[in-house]
């Protein structure tokens, strides 16, 4: 079984003239990572926008810090507080999951994300337990602003066919430069 006339000249001239068959794997893998760097951009729209306030009462003993319930949130790309209201001594820890619980088990909160020399965080996409604490030895009114984001991949889907040229064209480009200095050894 013999190839058409059109399908056979092309053939020849793959074979013959190896610089074409180059050319065009390096544009097939210039065309992947291009696509890569498409399937890769990602879009941030911010979600939702609350102001959160309170007073938080003085330092008593061992209780400094006040659970802020309406503050948790969780599954977005990130979020941005901002402190709104806030005294030198009052400060709003921002907790995940794992510190949350290490602050159940050992009662240490570390440095807080919001005090009275840092007025802006940003924080990771979920967020287990908001606490102010004060100690202060008054009651102290607090507020902050909380930005919810979310982070999308729109053109994810071109990393698909990106992939596939470049599993395919990768290699293929290898082996015809391995087939030319093999080549061009054995000449010698």
């Amino acid at each position: 079984m013999s190839l058409p006339e059109p399908l056979r000249i092309v053939r020849e001239t793959f074979r013959n003239r190896p610089i074409i068959v180059a050319i065009l794997l390096v544009a097939l893998v210039i065309t992947g990572f291009v696509l890569v760097a498409i399937a890769s951009t990602t879009e941030v729209a911010s979600m939702e926008e609350q102001t959160i306030e309170g007073v938080v009462p003085p330092l008593v003993g061992d209780e400094t810090a006040q659970l802020v319930p309406e503050a948790i949130y969780s599954d977005f790309g990130f979020a941005e507080a901002r402190a709104l209201v806030l005294q030198c001594g009052v400060g709003i820890h921002f907790l995940t999951e794992p510190e949350w619980r290490d602050y159940q088990a050992t009662g240490n909160l570390g440095q807080p994300l919001l005090h009275c020399e840092r007025a802006t965080a940003t924080l990771p996409g979920s967020v287990s337990a908001v606490l102010v604490e004060n100690q202060r030895l008054n009651a102290s009114s607090w507020a902050f602003e909380l930005t919810l984001f979310e982070v999308t991949r729109p053109l994810a889907l071109l990393g698909l066919p990106a992939t596939v040229l470049l599993i395919v064209a990768g290699p293929a480009l290898a082996l015809l430069v391995l087939q030319h200095v093999i080549l061009g050894w054995m000449e010698r």
